[in-house]
């Protein structure tokens, strides 16, 4: 009898977890060989459109100043146990040559930068949208990224908006180490309004959880 119940317990606290982690999670902790090839046509094609969001939001930028926004926010921790949703208010303040969200009372937001070409995750491959290989490399990191085969499980995309899924991986010799997954639905039609606008981001991520276990954030944008 102490032994079912020790049972029943240790499934209760460990086997309810999983149930908080999609399959595309797993992918966290995944080595893949490394082997760089020229992207799709069709990435090519999602990124530019994307980047091309992007520039027409920069080019009303001093517009973007001191306005506010609201997000619904939630984060599951490592052990599996879930803050939120919560409702975030944040303003677009200049920090540098940076836009960023600030909240009203000052506490971090969970995605800080508002992405343009120049900050943010997807800068970089708006800096590579000419001649993008897949993945990109860095010294140490190698970014992986596809706009065409996304599970709509993980973002759905209406009418005038594209998702991307980007996952970054650690780089050791001839392989890589999947650290991070995140998936952005970005605004890409003039006429849906507050183009080049972020709607939806979720990002999973090792952190500093322990093995096997991951942090999920995601905010929409309301």
């Amino acid at each position: 009898m102490k032994f079912a119940l020790a049972l029943t317990l240790l499934c209760t606290l460990s086997c309810g977890r999983v149930e908080n982690k999609r399959s595309g999670d797993s992918v966290i902790g995944q080595v893949r060989s490394l082997v760089v090839s020229p992207a799709s046509s069709a990435d090519r094609s999602g990124v530019t459109e994307i980047c091309q969001a992007l520039i027409q939001k920069e080019s009303a930028a001093s517009t973007l100043l001191n306005t506010t926004h609201q997000f619904a926010t939630t984060q599951t921790n490592c052990d599996g146990t879930t803050q939120g949703p919560e409702d975030v208010t944040v303003t677009i303040q200049q920090e540098g040559s940076d836009l960023i969200f600030r909240r009203s009372n000052n506490s971090a937001f969970i995605f800080p930068q508002v992405e343009t070409t120049r900050s943010g995750v997807l800068a970089e491959l708006c800096g590579a949208v000419s001649n993008l290989t897949s993945p990109l490399l860095s010294e140490t990191e190698a970014l992986y990224f596809t706009t065409s085969a996304i599970s709509t499980s993980d973002c759905l995309p209406r009418a005038g908006e594209r998702c991307i899924l980007l996952e970054r991986a650690l780089v050791s010799g001839t392989t890589a180490t999947v650290q991070s997954r995140e998936w952005l639905r970005v605004l890409t039609d003039v006429n849906q309004g507050r183009i080049g606008f972020v709607n939806f981001r979720r990002k999973v991520s090792r952190s500093f959880c322990p093995l096997n276990q991951v942090i999920s954030q995601s905010a929409s944008l309301k």
